[in-house]
């Protein structure tokens, strides 16, 4: 059984991420948490993943971004992008909630037509 966290909680497991030099499936198995559950709450909070890093020996990772010069604008186009993918990951989440409650309110009429034998959705054959 998964045990609930608080927002508090989760921030703060989001920094010991952020700490380690683990990578998210790394960091989820340590933990013993469920797979996903970086991204999930990455998402849900709207932060940026750490860069991504190639080992070129074990004990000196570089950081992608440093291979390549930046271009004028660059910062630029990574924030909006970090924005845009802010935004996706909202509107996944308002989606799936909404979509929760239209199958609750779906189930709901359900429940009340078997146990009322009442027809709630009802073609309207209006004349």
């Amino acid at each position: 059984m998964r045990k609930k966290r608080t927002k508090a909680e989760k921030e703060l497991l989001l920094s010991l991420y952020f700490s380690e030099k683990r990578s998210k499936t790394g960091f989820e198995k340590y933990h013993d948490f469920p797979r996903g559950w970086v991204k999930e709450n990455l998402c849900i909070f709207g932060v940026e993943d750490k860069p991504e890093y190639v080992s070129i020996m074990p004990d000196h990772p570089i950081e992608l971004e440093k291979l390549s010069a930046p271009s004028p604008g660059e910062d630029e186009l990574r924030k909006k992008i970090s924005d845009l993918q802010a935004e996706v990951c909202e509107l996944k989440h308002a989606l799936r909630a909404s979509n929760l409650t239209r199958d609750a309110y779906d189930c709901m009429i359900t429940e009340a037509e078997k146990k009322y034998v009442i027809p709630i959705r009802k073609n309207s054959d209006a004349k």
